[in-house]
C-alpha cells in the first residue's frame, strides 16, 4: 500500500514535508534521526520547492523541469519513508510524534509474520576508510528493510547508521585501525527479525 504522502499534489507535499521535518528536527533528542538525513531531505525540498515556482514562469522547459520535479519527489518519498521506519522502530518514539510528523500509524506494511534474521553477514575494512559489507537475505523477499547496526571503537551501544533493501552496504568516512562490530537486523511492517551475526573490522 502506497504511503499517504505519496499521493499529495507536489504543493500539498512540500508544505507537508517542511512540517514533518521540522517535527523530526525538534524532537531529534528523542527521535535519534541522523542529522544528514534531515539536512540532505531539507535540501533536496528546498530544490523541489525552487523548481515548482520556476515550473510556473518557464513554460517552454516544462518537459525538462518535470524530470526534475519527479526526481526530487522520487527522493524525497524514499527519505520520507526511511523516516517513517525509523521512527517506528526506535521504542522512544509516541505514536503521537509520529502523527504529529505527519505520518499514519498503520502505514509502513501491516504484515505480522516475521521476516528471517540476515544471514552470513562478512565486512572487509580498506585503507581509503570504507567498510564493505555483505549478506544474504535469506529469503526475505523484495521490499524488506535491512537495519545496518554498529558499535564503534569502545561504544557498548548498536546504532543505527542505516536502512537499506539491498544486501550489501559501504559505511564510508571511517577511520582504519578503528574496531567496528556490525550487525543487521530486517524489518517488514511492524515485524522485526532478531539480529545476523556480528562481524568485526578494524579497517
Amino acid at each position: 500500500m502506497a504511503q499517504s504522502f505519496y499521493k499529495m499534489s507536489h504543493s500539498e507535499f512540500v508544505i507537508w514535508m517542511k512540517n514533518m521535518l521540522t517535527v523530526v528536527e525538534s524532537n531529534n533528542s528523542i527521535a535519534n534521526i541522523d542529522a544528514a538525513l534531515i539536512t540532505d531531505a531539507k535540501g533536496t525540498r528546498t530544490s523541489l520547492s525552487t523548481n515548482l515556482d520556476e515550473r510556473q514562469t518557464i513554460e517552454d522547459s516544462l518537459s525538462g523541469k518535470n524530470e526534475e520535479i519527479k526526481f526530487n519527489r522520487n527522493d524525497l518519498n524514499k527519505k520520507a519513508a526511511k523516516i517513517q521506519s525509523l521512527l517506528k522502530l526506535n521504542s522512544d518514539v509516541s505514536s503521537s510524534l509520529i502523527e504529529q510528523a505527519g505520518f499514519n500509524i498503520d502505514e509502513g506494511g501491516r504484515t505480522s509474520s516475521a521476516p528471517n534474521s540476515p544471514t552470513d553477514l562478512v565486512v572487509t575494512g580498506t585503507s581509503d576508510g570504507v567498510n564493505h559489507l555483505k549478506w544474504k537475505r535469506n529469503g526475505n523477499l523484495h521490499g524488506t528493510l535491512f537495519f545496518i547496526e554498529a558499535k564503534i571503537g569502545n561504544s557498548d551501544a548498536w546504532a543505527i547508521i542505516d536502512t537499506i533493501t539491498g544486501s550489501k552496504y559501504d559505511h564510508t568516512n571511517q577511520t582504519p585501525g578503528v574496531k567496528v562490530q556490525y550487525r543487521i537486523r530486517a524489518k517488514r511492517g511492524n515485524a522485526e527479525s532478531t539480529a545476523s551475526n556480528v562481524a568485526v573490522v578494524y579497517g
